[in-house]
């Protein structure tokens, strides 16, 4: 059975088509698929008014508060200076365009547990290790090297290395050395 993810990255829809299949599909609790994934996935992936029923359910959470940027330009450029234009022949533009203003923001017991798995625990990381691991969080499964953790945080370079090492540790990052800008640094994902 295939199984389609709607990725949202720069403004724009990505559908990954996935091939795993779940023993049992009625235990949503350890599926491998989200609840509802089925053949008619991929169309809704493309279904503008689809993705704009996501949108109404999402802002209308208790968690999630909507804030209103100043209106600029659709396709401006994001931090990695990739422009975040959408595609003209891309069917879910009008909704990238009517939300393009808009930023979401949520509780920080919703972050903790989405990057944690747990409740807000300042002893188990400490406030320096988490904004840590936001900046890791942030950049994906590309991952982020060293120098722009420390860069991004405004740590002290010297202190970043032993708490991405405890992060590490923990068990809430994975750290593997590479060379980065001529130099022998750790990627963290």
């Amino acid at each position: 059975m295939s199984e389609a993810f709607i990725e949202f990255n720069n403004n724009a829809a990505e559908v990954d088509e996935g091939v795993e299949d779940n023993a049992d599909d009625g235990d949503l609790l350890f599926s491998l698929k989200p609840p509802g994934a089925n053949s008619t996935a991929h169309s809704q992936a493309s279904d503008p008014q689809h993705l704009e029923k996501l949108w109404t359910w999402l802002v209308n959470h208790s968690d999630v508060t909507v804030v209103k940027t100043p209106s600029s330009s659709f396709s401006t450029d994001n931090q990695n200076g990739k422009s975040t234009a959408p595609e003209p022949s891309n069917p879910l533009t009008p909704v990238f365009a009517a939300h393009a203003n808009e930023r979401l923001y949520t509780t920080e017991h919703r972050v903790w547990h989405a990057l944690t798995d747990h409740d807000v625990d300042w002893k188990r990381i400490p406030k320096l290790e988490f904004l840590c691991l936001q900046v890791i969080a942030a950049a994906g499964r590309g991952g982020v090297l060293q120098p722009d953790v420390t860069r991004l945080t405004g740590q002290d370079k010297r202190s970043v290395p032993k708490r991405t090492d405890a992060l590490a540790s923990k068990g809430y990052i994975t750290k593997e050395m590479c060379l980065g800008g001529g130099i022998k640094t750790s990627r963290h994902n």
